[in-house]
Parts: C-alpha cells; sequence; structure tokens
C-alpha cells in the first residue's frame, strides 16, 4: 500500500514536491484554498481546506492515516503541521516550535530569551503602541505583520515621520497579519544572506548560505557560491545551529534569512521547510544536493541522501513579477528567452497566461522565476538583459 504523505499547499514551490512524492511511489494528498494554483491538478487526492486551519488540518491527517506531513517554501502551514506531528507522532517540528518561529514577534522573544542577537522590538495590537515604539525609537525601523511571510505588508520608516504616515505603515501591516498583530523592529544595517540548512540528531547535515539580491523589501534572486561564503558561512552556520538547539529542533529542513553586521549574525526569520524563491532549485543543479528528496526521506523515517560536495556550478535565480495587477496575456517562452539569453537554463512559472495576476509588490504575487548559469558576479548584467526580452503581457 502507497504510504500517504499529506502536503500543506500547491503552489509554485509545493509543486515539485508534490511530483517528487509521486515518483517515490507515494500517495500525495494536497491541502489548500481553491484557486489557480498547479499542484491541484498534480494531486493524488486534492482537499479544499485552508492549510492555516490548525483543526481542520489535523483532523484531515486523522481520517486520511496520513504516514507523512510537510511543506516547503512557505511558512503558513507550520502551525498545522506542528500540531498532527504532536498528535500523530510524525516526523517534523512541534507546535510549540512551529508557532516560536512563525510568529515575528515570538522568534524576537525567543532570541531575547536566549541571549541571541535581535533588534529591539515591540508587538504591536494597535497603531498606538506602534507611535510610541516608533516615536522612541528614533532611527529607522521597520514595521512586518507578525504571522506573513513572501515579504508582505512589509515597511521601512526613516526617523522623523509625521504620525499619518507611521499609522498607514501600520494599517499596511495589520492587513496582511492574520493574527491581527504587527512587529515593530529596529532596521539592523548591514548585509543580507539567505540559505537554507538539513539537520539531524541535532547537526547540519546540510548547510549554505546563499548572496541575496533584495529590491527594497522584495527577494528578486539568490546566487551560489556566495562571493562571500568564506567569511560569512561559519559564523552564520554556529548562530544557526545554538538557535536550533535552543529551539530544541534536532532534525528537519531550515531554511533562513540573516543579517551579519559587523561582529553579529541577526537571524531576522527561519523557517522550518525548504526555501522559495528558486534557492532549492539553485541547491540542487548548484551542489548536486536534492533539499526535496531529503525532505522525504526524514518525513519518511528513510535514510538521508545528502551529496554535499559544496558548489560545483555558479547559478542564479530571477524572482520577476506584473507591474500591474490584471489577467496575464502572454510572456516569452524558454525558448524565447534562451536565445536572447543564453545563460537561462530554466523557467518556473507560478501563473499562467489567462490567469489572474496581482501586481508585484511583494513576492507572494510573483509570476515565477528563472534560473540562470552564472553567479553574483555577472547577475546585473544578465538581469538587465533578460527584462529587455520578457514581454509581460497584461490586460485590465
Amino acid at each position: 500500500m502507497k504510504p500517504a504523505i499529506l502536503i500543506l499547499g500547491a503552489g509554485i514551490y509545493q509543486a515539485p514536491l508534490i511530483r517528487k512524492a509521486r515518483e517515490r511511489g507515494c500517495e500525495a494528498l494536497v491541502a489548500s484554498i481553491p484557486g489557480d494554483f498547479p499542484g491541484i491538478a498534480l494531486a493524488d487526492q486534492f482537499y479544499a481546506v485552508d492549510i492555516r486551519e490548525v483543526g481542520n488540518i489535523l483532523a484531515l491527517a486523522q481520517a486520511s492515516h496520513a504516514a507523512a506531513i510537510l511543506t516547503t517554501g512557505a511558512d503558513a502551514g507550520l502551525p498545522a503541521i506542528g500540531a498532527v506531528v504532536d498528535t500523530l507522532g510524525l516526523r517534523g517540528p512541534s507546535r510549540k516550535i512551529a508557532e516560536t518561529v512563525s510568529s515575528k514577534s515570538a522568534f524576537r522573544a525567543f532570541l531575547q530569551a536566549h541571549g541571541h542577537p535581535h533588534p529591539p522590538f515591540v508587538c504591536c495590537p494597535d497603531g498606538t503602541e506602534a507611535w510610541r515604539f516608533y516615536s522612541s525609537l528614533k532611527r529607522k525601523c521597520v514595521f512586518k505583520p507578525d504571522d506573513a511571510s513572501g515579504s508582505r505588508g512589509v515597511t521601512i520608516l526613516e526617523p522623523g515621520l509625521p504620525v499619518e504616515r507611521v499609522a498607514a505603515a501600520y494599517e499596511h501591516a495589520w492587513l496582511h497579519a492574520r493574527n491581527g498583530l504587527v512587529c515593530a523592529e529596529a532596521f539592523i544595517t548591514g548585509r543580507e544572506t539567505g540559505g537554507d540548512a538539513f539537520f539531524f540528531d541535532g547537526a547540519p547535515v546540510f548547510f549554505t548560505t546563499t548572496d541575496k539580491h533584495m529590491q527594497g523589501v522584495m527577494v528578486r534572486g539568490h546566487s551560489l557560491p556566495n562571493p562571500r561564503a568564506a567569511a560569512v558561512e561559519p559564523i552564520v552556520g554556529e548562530a544557526i545551529g545554538r538557535i536550533a538547539a535552543d529551539l530544541g529542533y534536532d532534525a528537519g529542513p531550515m531554511n533562513f534569512d540573516a543579517i551579519i553586521a559587523g561582529d553579529s549574525v541577526y537571524l531576522l526569520e527561519i523557517g522550518l521547510r525548504n526555501g522559495g524563491n528558486g534557492i532549492v532549485d539553485l541547491i540542487y543543479h548548484g551542489m548536486g544536493v536534492d533539499l526535496l528528496e531529503m525532505a522525504l526521506d526524514h518525513a519518511l523515517g528513510e535514510p538521508l541522501r545528502t551529496g554535499w560536495n559544496g558548489v560545483q556550478r555558479p547559478v542564479s535565480s530571477y524572482v520577476f513579477g506584473s507591474g500591474r495587477p490584471g489577467r496575464l496575456r502572454s510572456i516569452a517562452s524558454l525558448h524565447a528567452l534562451r536565445e536572447m539569453v543564453p545563460a537561462v537554463f530554466d523557467v518556473v512559472m507560478a501563473r499562467k497566461p489567462g490567469e489572474e495576476v496581482g501586481a508585484f509588490t511583494h513576492n507572494a504575487n510573483l509570476l515565477g522565476y528563472l534560473l540562470l548559469d552564472g553567479g553574483s558576479a555577472e547577475y546585473e548584467i544578465l538581469i538587465a538583459e533578460l527584462e529587455k526580452h520578457l514581454h509581460i503581457e497584461i490586460e485590465p
């Protein structure tokens, strides 16, 4: 009998995991809200269940006799995964751990309690508290939805703004917060890096950092190898190892975003799942490590296959979207892009022609991402050329 794997989410990042599960002879049970999501058609069984509704996911896992539960690329389903792990004794993070890392203010409080570097912060239940923190800080500040990811609702605020501007930033964050809370924190100046790790028996059996390409608060891509890896990876690796130990997280995937400021490493966020924005693809093509296979190995209790030998091929990702909302009419094909920019070797689409798209104001509204041969040194030149040839056409 096929082992049933409950996969939370059916989007661009979960679709490859669904395919991988089926390739391994597992029954892919997929839970997601309905919509134009590529993973729905790939599922053996699809369940129209909101993955943020913990009780409903737990009931589904019990009714379907799931042998494993996991997700990738997004944090929304992690508390539900924790509840299923606790109740059914499956492999994965506990609910306590999942809820700690899925709330920005809870994670900051955890860092504070365990002596890890963290910015001054406050959890704001209302705009008055947000203004009080901002006006007392007298330095650059960030407002974030407490439990959202993908750069939704994030605003960076310079000091000295009028109360109306600060209130608008608070409202923007609050509208994207499912729990109704906003995390306000001091802006940390430094070099941002991303990356993924995989823990087993309390130690990382895989770990890498990426050179993270940003546009304001949005991630526009990653490159491997990280040109600063020799200086960055020892201190980031030590930091995530200590955090994992203090969390009690001894096995499974971890995606992270960090700021290196002087000698300190500030972990902005960690997600107990594989990363999005093309990181999994880059690690596979650039390092020969299949993080999706490892996630399935761990969830099913099978031996991990790592193949961790460092970066063998410089590769990058580029995340793209539409400047305005509407219906996607057309976009350049992979063949057309490769003719103009030979470094392109794959395009992964989140939306198909004919589907409605949102304005690319946060990473959840991406149209897709491209994978390119070439690392950080070539990145800006390649992207400037690519943007001439994407030919994204949107109907109002």
